[in-house]
């Protein structure tokens, strides 16, 4: 490996860095996701599994149109358009795992990266 390719290596973990720490901050609509009733965390949950109205409403033990205005209330809290965003939305926020900073700070820290022998 020469030294350009070490250099494009600590480029490419720099740029990592910040996007892992950009991805780390909350979202406006994180933060809204909190602001849902217990019930209608429920339902966006259900949501984000692709379960039907109806299948919700039989795992909550609760109205087919009980669970369409915790759907309506949903989307206008998240100010989302449909329920594909709404799962998403959910989606993210129970993967968000914030980064581990030493680790990183090891990783850009360590001098030229290990060479893996080369086939023959």
């Amino acid at each position: 490996m020469d030294e350009f390719q070490v250099l494009r290596c600590r480029d490419l973990l720099e740029q990592a860095t910040v996007l892992a720490a950009e991805a780390s901050m909350p979202s406006h609509q994180d933060e809204q996701v909190h602001r849902l009733t217990p019930r209608e965390q429920e339902v966006a949950a259900a949501l984000s599994t692709g379960q039907s109205n109806y299948e919700i409403a039989a795992d909550l033990f609760i109205s087919v149109n009980t669970v369409r205005f915790h759907i309506r209330n949903i989307l206008r809290k998240l100010d989302a358009k449909n329920r594909s965003e709404v799962a998403a939305i959910v989606s993210r926020g129970r993967t968000h795992v914030p980064p581990n900073w030493s680790s990183i700070w090891h990783l850009q820290r360590r001098e030229p990266p290990y060479l893996l022998p080369r086939a023959v």
